[in-house]
């Protein structure tokens, strides 16, 4: 979970680098990752949305709980081949239009 972290950091540095910081917060939702190569694909889709959501808000952000009246989407992907993951995100202002992207790839200690 150290690197879903480092992940969401970097996400969040992206997201406020894009120039979209404003004095209000930004509504930031988070939809359920695709998971490819993962056992539990079903728990994994909603945890991962969880995780990064949670780790998402702040001051300048607040995860929202639906797209609607959001101002940034984001969009992620898990991928898992063996033992090497790697978690991926791009995130959307309301229209479409790509403000950041951010991956992680990493090697699972589980065997």
């Amino acid at each position: 979970m150290k690197k879903l972290a480092i992940f969401a950091c970097s996400l969040l540095l992206l997201i406020l680098a894009a120039g979209i910081a404003s004095a209000a917060q930004i509504k930031v939702y988070v939809s359920e990752f695709a998971i490819t190569g993962a056992a539990n694909k079903d728990e994994l889709k909603t945890t991962l949305q969880t995780l990064l959501a949670s780790r998402l808000s702040g001051d300048s952000l607040l995860s929202v709980d639906s797209p609607a009246g959001a101002d940034v989407l984001v969009k992620g992907s898990y991928i898992a081949f063996g033992k090497i993951f790697s978690i991926d995100a791009v995130a959307r202002d309301a229209g479409g239009r790509v403000i950041a992207r951010s991956f992680q790839q990493g090697e699972s200690r589980m065997s």
